[in-house]
């Protein structure tokens, strides 16, 4: 038999950390307060509001005549009628202003309140909308100190509140500058290159109410976050799977409810060099548009609805990427880098990308997304982007996939990605760990464990598959009887010619279904794959026909076969080995434990064909000067064989030779030979153990 490969398989732990990147340089500026700008914004929970009265009282207030046309949102005393999104003020709010100042704990609105309630959210102060609308005209440096700014006009109907053509130089003091906005609070287009926004929160001025998706749907003009994952946080509604994830609670939510948009925005689009860094905050989307060697970096928020701002044209939907807004099918966002960033509870896919080229995407984390944690935008013919690497990320807990690195939907495989994805963990999303086609991926040595579907479902062509793990994925079928498995290569249409190799799939729970590895791809290549497995689960299933297949092992408890394959090089299997079929090779070699010192050494036997059990032993002795000749044994040769045979043959001439004392202490004698006779000698023994 040919030197066979060994083969070592162990499951890595994949820790994709957020890296330790130097963080831009705090950027100097005009102070804001020389544009007017005031940070004043003041919250309480304590409001008390009556429907047809503009009368409003808090008892931990200290309201003074100052406040006096201030701006003021009350949670909880606005309008319950089912208004959908892009209208206005968000319903269960009222927004308006203080026209009157009685006392310190009370106050006359400049508009009636329509809902009753106590201890309601409400937040007011100076809304420096204009104010910064002039200050980013003056094509300045801004900085913005410690407070809270509110940014009050616009919807989420309108691109943005500020608007312009010009850089914009934003920094602030770190999460202590707070931009308080319900709508998009900058929209920049065409003359952005050398933008920057650092250092600043962003946060909704709404008080969101969290309810469990397993609970009942609030007042219908409370907005709302649903809590999917029982974290105590949640999701805006119009996430993409509620309605059909869950039906019941969706079809339960007010119009307003299911439709509701809100939190702050920053988008730009064009230009160069434009960086977005270190933003926190909730209910945030960051979008970089049509944009060259540009950067997303070490933004770590809470997401909000994350939709396009202008839907018509086909609605990407995630809350921090970057991808086109108007230039379809061109590759118009270049050698840019999404990095450090760690993105939670997008109502969509918490990071995203489209036209790009040259993209890297790395060390990223996604939590809790509506849809997909990391998602390539898909239609290819619209939102085309290859030579992306994607490594080091980790995506769990998402509504959908971990990752959705599709080309097209519904896939099609014949995109050319000429990609890489590379080290990134999925873990306990609640459909698929990596959902992906097109051609010539390298996808190698990523993992994907505790998913509700496939841990990787791969509609390649032309592509390295190398080094992945997959880890006790399909976990939906605990529940509920399913077809899906852990691993699924060419399964959507015509696949082929992929390196299918080294990768390693576990299952330890009992009652998953499914094969372990379902390859559908023609003219492929499947070597050295290994599969763990309990008894009565799927193994290795070829569903066309393989151009090579060697080494690939399937282990059912602690015992493995090396499934229908011609194996090329070494594979090394702990346990047993079972072979259902005949068994032929050039060379037959056994390695066993010397019995002797089974920590330390080996043995090594050719083998023979034989109906028995036996061991031979050959050699040549020269007869002394008394015709007798002793033969010395190996010294593991008693603790090895037993029920002993002799063979002798005297060479040039005859000689009466025979055993004059058997094996005894691994040595026998030989006797009544001329002397100088050489004998040649053979033992056989049967029956050993071994």
């Amino acid at each position: 038999m040919p030197d066979m490969k060994i083969l070592r398989i162990s499951i890595p732990l994949i820790l994709a950390l957020l890296t330790s990147c130097a963080l831009p340089t705090v950027q100097s500026g005009v102070n804001v307060t020389s544009y007017g700008i005031k940070g004043d914004a003041i919250t309480h929970a304590d409001g008390v509001a009556t429907a047809g009265s503009a009368v409003f009282t808090s008892a931990s207030a200290a309201f003074s005549p100052v406040d006096r046309g201030k701006f003021i949102q009350i949670t909880g005393a606005g309008s319950n009628s089912g208004m959908l999104h892009g209208s206005g003020t968000a319903h269960g709010n009222l927004a308006t202003t203080i026209r009157l100042v009685w006392n310190s704990t009370t106050v006359v609105l400049a508009t009636e309140a329509t809902s009753s309630g106590t201890n309601l959210n409400f937040v007011y102060g100076t809304d420096n909308t204009a104010a910064f609308q002039a200050a980013y005209n003056a094509g300045q440096p801004i900085f913005l100190p410690t407070g809270s700014y509110l940014i009050v006009a616009g919807t989420q109907a309108s691109p943005a509140t500020i608007t312009g053509t010009i850089p914009l130089l934003l920094s602030g003091a770190g999460p202590d500058s707070k931009l308080l906005s319900d709508n998009p609070i900058f929209y920049l287009t065409t003359g952005t290159s050398g933008s920057y926004v650092t250092n600043l929160d962003l946060e909704p001025i709404t008080k969101f109410t969290v309810v469990p998706v397993a609970g009942k749907p609030p007042y219908p003009g409370t907005p709302v976050l649903v809590d999917v994952f029982g974290t105590g946080k949640g999701i805006e509604p119009p996430a993409i799977n509620f309605n059909a994830k869950y039906p019941a609670f969706f079809s339960g939510l007010s119009a307003f409810q299911q439709e509701e948009l809100l939190g702050p925005a920053i988008t730009i689009q064009g230009g160069s060099e434009i960086s977005i860094s270190n933003i926190t905050g909730n209910q945030v989307t960051i979008r970089l548009a049509d944009v060259t060697s540009s950067t997303l970096q070490n933004n770590v928020f809470t997401g909000g609805y994350g939709g396009n701002a202008d839907e018509s044209t086909g609605g990407i939907e995630g809350c921090l990427g970057i991808a086109t807004l108007s230039s379809f099918g061109m590759y118009t966002d270049l050698n840019d880098t999404i990095t450090g960033n760690k993105i939670s509870y997008c109502s969509f896919s918490n990071i995203f990308w489209g036209n790009a080229d040259n993209l890297v995407v790395s060390n990223n984390i996604s939590e809790y997304s509506g849809e997909s944690g990391f998602k390539n935008f898909q239609q290819s013919s619209n939102y085309p982007s290859h030579y992306i690497s994607v490594s080091d990320n980790i995506a769990q807990y998402s509504v959908f996939d971990g990752f959705d690195l599709s080309a097209d939907f519904p896939h099609q495989a014949t995109f050319p990605m000429y990609s890489t994805a590379m080290g990134n963990l999925s873990h306990n999303n609640q459909d698929t760990g990596f959902y992906s086609d097109g051609t010539n991926w390298n996808f190698t040595a990523n993992t994907a464990s505790s998913n509700g579907v496939e841990g990787f479902y791969l509609d390649y062509s032309d592509s390295l598959i190398s080094g992945n793990v997959s880890l006790n994925n399909n976990l939906s079928s605990l529940t509920s009887p399913n077809l899906h498995d852990q691993v699924v290569i060419g399964g959507c249409c015509p696949t082929s010619s992929n390196l299918i190799e080294n990768n390693f799939i576990t299952i330890t729970l009992p009652g998953i279904s499914g094969d372990a590895m379902w390859v559908g791809s023609t003219n492929s290549s499947a070597n050295n794959n290994v599969v763990q497995e309990l008894a009565a689960e799927g193994g290795l299933y070829f569903n066309a026909p393989l151009l090579s297949s060697s080494g690939n092992t399937t282990c059912i408890s602690s015992t493995c076969s090396v499934g229908p394959t011609t194996p090329s090089g070494n594979v090394t299997i702990n346990g047993n080995l079972g072979i259902t079929g005949s068994f032929s090779a050039t060379r037959r070699n056994l390695k066993i434990d010397d019995l002797l010192d089974p920590a330390n050494k080996f043995l090594y036997h050719n083998s023979v064909e034989s109906p028995e059990m036996l061991n031979m032993y050959n050699g040549i002795a020269r007869l002394n000067s008394r015709g007798r000749a002793q033969v010395m044994l190996p010294e593991y040769f008693g603790a090895l064989n037993e029920h002993f045979r002799y063979q002798l043959t005297s060479i040039g001439k005859f000689a009466p030779v025979y055993v004059a004392r058997g094996i005894k202490n691994n040595k026998f004698v030989i006797a009544d030979g001329l002397p100088g006779t050489r004998v040649s000698g053979r033992r056989r023994l049967t029956g050993h153990s071994s």
